[in-house]
């Protein structure tokens, strides 16, 4: 509705005017009866034109024009007065007076008169802002590129034909073919959330395609067949107008607002109309160059990546050049410039190729079709080069031919791997036809649940004694029908169902009365021609034979070896025993000692050889129980002297050592042992224990004898003495390549450590 400020100082005419542009015309109507008010209601409200009296105290009505003009306010100003002087109208039209309307005609006349004065400053007022707003529009969208300047524009300038809020653009994607909100200028993030436009857009989706613009204003839509509740976000009045583009839907405009008892003029919905149909123009325009430069870049990203050079040339020898890509600089070390201007690409192809290839190049052009070529040419380095060309001739609309478009890559790395795989293959085939194990591949039939033979070698045809023709096409259960084979068909059936690999390492084969031996390794495979079984085997008769004779051998010398234990033992044992006899024979308490220290010694030694000859490993000894056994023994020797005193053998049960290193640690362990016994407790007591430690690391053994007696005094001095134990103590450690230490506090603790043999 048409809002309109009326001005006079005459306070009935302001009643009789407000009452007949309202009820009979259909115009809101504010009053003011002077200057002062009417410049305070104008700066508090938003009016489409001023009507104003001539004489007014203190101010006239072109008082009002000034100042209202001064200020910056472009609405139409009509004078309505009852003077009519001819000086008076030619100075309103100067001063850009709108209309000029006398008081003094019939009172019904007058008022139609000035409303439709009012109509129409109205509408030429509206008319010129749309033209400004067209003409900035316009301006706007062919001085920039940026599609979010362009649809801010094109959104600015339906807020302002409309006078309303907010506005959104939606599109089309490209893509997609959908539509999404592109712009939205005033509408919150209520609006913009997903669970709002998804419902949204399908429905202004179908207002798109039916191409009607719908107006909603409060209760009053214009479009009566429209019952729509498009947003769960609430307006006053809202409008939806698709952009249509020679009859092709582009989007849809939106704009709102919430000023209630909004409504749009027809001359409005014109304007608007004539605006969506220049923003459409506009539009689509940018979406064309956008999307021009976009193939433009898309063909440039293409060109630059790849691997070699596109070109367009003239079809002569010479090849002449028009149009090169820059990968031509990596592919002949030229660049795009100079082989256009400067060097002829024909002079690059070598010269043993250049008649061949331009025959085929002929060829190709007679037929109108496309050529490939493979060639060599030399780069700027003087490196020989193969290259691939691919292309075909571009003609004129009278069907001559225009030029040569295509592209060339360097296939160097391409021929020189074809080559290798050439020679691989040669190499593969000689290999599979002379290797000394069969070798077959069968296709897998999973339907049938057979294998059918494809290929074979010669080893695998004397192996089954026949010729490859009779052979390939048989079934894998057809030609191993031997019934001694019947975990080879298990395997051939089982990775028919599952696929994974099987070896048989040991497969009979009777024949007659005699037995040979195979062994096999399965293993499924997929080719261009389907799933494969491949099968490798080999006679291992012989080695079978040379096996069992090996075994056979071995358990004969392992018998040789543990009756040699067996007897070094007895004959140990019998030294033990006379060394016994002699014991009881002397009276002499030092010379007993000696014998009785020999006797542990050879014990030490003896009892190694019978572990040896008892044990399933004759090579190696397992030391806790060896340790364990030694102990015991020494504790029966010296019984009464050891009544009192406890062993503590903590030993690592994964210790083994062969009868070389174990014989100097049974040495010295009796050696320690012993001493401890004699001489670590003078002086009785009950708490007496011997420890016997052995463990190992990564890369030594540690063994530890320690007692908790009197311990010594003087270890150094110890150390240097000539004692026979110190000596023995040395020279079986320098034996081991190990080291001796002694520590005499709280006890004495002597310390053995000596390195794993390595394994050569």
């Amino acid at each position: 509705m048409t809002h309109v400020l009326l001005v006079d100082d005459d306070d009935a005419i302001l009643e009789i005017a407000r009452h007949i542009l309202k009820t009979k015309h259909n115009l809101e109507v504010d009053t003011s009866n002077s200057v002062d008010n009417a410049l305070t209601m104008l700066s508090t409200h938003d009016y489409d034109a001023i009507v104003s009296d001539y004489a007014m105290p203190q101010y006239t009505g072109f008082d009002l024009l000034r100042i209202i003009r001064e200020r910056g306010y472009t609405i139409p100003f009509i004078l309505f007065t009852i003077k009519d002087r001819e000086e008076m109208v030619v100075q309103a039209l100067n001063l850009g007076v709108s209309f000029y309307v006398q008081k003094d005609a019939v009172p019904g006349v007058a008022f139609a008169d000035l409303a439709n004065k009012i109509t129409l400053a109205v509408e030429h007022s509206r008319a010129e802002k749309v033209l400004r707003i067209q003409r900035d529009l316009a301006i706007t969208c062919t001085s920039v590129k940026e599609r979010d300047i362009i649809l801010s524009a094109c959104t600015r300038a339906c807020i302002e034909i409309t006078g309303m809020t907010s506005g959104a653009i939606y599109l089309n994607n490209s893509t997609k073919k959908a539509l999404h909100l592109a712009y939205n200028n005033g509408f919150g993030k209520e609006y913009q959330a997903k669970e709002n436009q998804a419902g949204f857009i399908a429905t202004i989706t179908r207002l798109m395609k039916d191409k009607v613009p719908v107006y909603r204003m409060g209760n009053n839509d214009r479009d009566k067949k429209n019952d729509l509740n498009l947003t769960d976000v609430k307006h006053a009045a809202e409008i939806f107008y698709p952009i249509i583009h020679h009859d092709a839907p582009v989007g849809l405009v939106h704009l709102a607002t919430n000023e209630e008892g909004y409504h749009i003029q027809s001359d409005i919905t014109y304007h608007l109309e004539s605006t969506i149909v220049q923003m459409a123009s506009h539009i689509v325009e940018w979406q064309k160059e956008n999307a021009l430069v976009e193939s433009e870049r898309k063909m440039s990203t293409l060109l630059g990546n790849l691997p070699g050079m596109a070109y367009s040339c003239s079809h002569d020898p010479k090849r002449t050049m028009h149009f090169v890509s820059d990968g031509c600089l990596a592919l002949t070390g030229y660049s795009s410039d100079e082989l256009i201007h400067t060097v002829t690409y024909g002079n690059l192809i070598h010269e043993k190729d250049r008649d061949r290839i331009m025959t085929i190049i002929d060829d190709a052009i007679a037929g109108k079709s496309q050529f490939k070529l493979t060639y060599r040419i030399q780069s700027r380095s003087g490196k020989i080069h193969s290259v691939m060309e691919q292309g075909r001739g571009v003609y004129d609309p009278d069907g001559s031919l225009s030029s040569l478009e295509g592209f060339i890559f360097d296939n160097t790395k391409e021929k020189q791997l074809h080559d290798s795989l050439h020679i691989s293959e040669k190499r593969l085939k000689l290999l599979f036809s002379h290797m000394n194990s069969g070798a077959a591949i069968f296709s897998v039939d999973e339907e049938k649940k057979d294998l059918v033979l494809l290929d074979l070698n010669t080893s695998a045809e004397k192996m089954e004694n026949k010729t490859r023709n009779e052979l390939i096409g048989m079934s894998f259960f057809d030609i191993f029908t031997n019934p001694s084979a019947q975990s080879l068909r298990e395997a051939g059936k089982a990775i028919i169902e599952d696929g994974k690999p099987k070896f048989l390492p040991k497969i009979p084969f009777s024949n007659g009365n005699k037995t040979r031996w195979r062994e096999a390794y399965l293993f499924r495979a997929s080719s261009l021609h389907g799933k494969e079984l491949f099968l490798l085997y080999s006679d291992i008769t012989d080695r079978i034979i040379y096996e069992q004779q090996t075994i056979a051998s071995l358990r004969e010398k392992e018998l040789l070896l543990k009756e040699v234990h067996h007897r070094v033992k007895n004959n140990l044992q019998i030294i033990s025993g006379i060394l016994k006899l002699q014991l009881y024979a002397e009276g002499d308490q030092d010379i007993t000692e000696i014998i009785q220290n020999c006797r542990n010694q050879v014990y030490s030694m003896a009892s190694i050889h019978e572990k040896l000859y008892n044990a399933s490993n004759i090579a190696n000894i397992n030391m806790k129980s060896y340790i364990e056994d030694l102990v015991d023994y020494l504790s029966q020797e010296y019984t009464g002297i050891t009544t009192a005193i406890s062993f503590d053998v903590d030993c690592d049960p994964d210790i083994y050592l062969d009868i070389d290193t174990c014989i100097p640690c049974g040495l010295i362990l009796n050696e320690t042992i012993t001493n401890a016994v004699k001489h670590a407790f003078p002086e009785g007591g009950t708490d007496k224990t011997i420890r016997i430690r052995f463990k190992q690391n990564n890369d030594s053994y540690i063994m530890k004898i320690a007692d908790n007696g009197v311990g010594l005094d003087d270890v150094t001095a110890v150390q240097k003495k000539k004692s026979l134990g110190m000596e023995l103590l040395r020279r079986l450690s320098r034996q081991l390549k190990g080291n001796v230490s002694i520590e005499g506090t709280g006890g004495t603790t002597i310390t053995v450590s000596f390195p794993k043999k390595t394994r050569g």
